[in-house]
């Protein structure tokens, strides 16, 4: 039975994913487990405490630039 879900626009989420399951077969890449905590990409994708904010900024480098009036 076909993935009822599945259309053309997840196609490049399927290659994408076969992809990485062949590199770490290959033993070209390796897959580390990431602890919640230290999720950076959740920066991007949640609304986060400020102190959270803060910690994700520092891991990406960026810097705060001072508010102008």
């Amino acid at each position: 039975m076909a993935n009822p879900v599945y259309h053309e626009g997840t196609k490049h989420i399927e290659v994408d994913c076969h992809s990485i399951c062949a590199a770490f077969e290959a033993r070209v890449i390796t897959l580390s487990h990431i602890f919640t905590d230290l999720q950076i990409a959740d920066i991007f994708t949640k609304a986060l405490p400020r102190h959270r904010h803060c910690l994700l900024s520092s891991k990406l480098m960026l810097i705060d630039q001072p508010a102008s009036i």
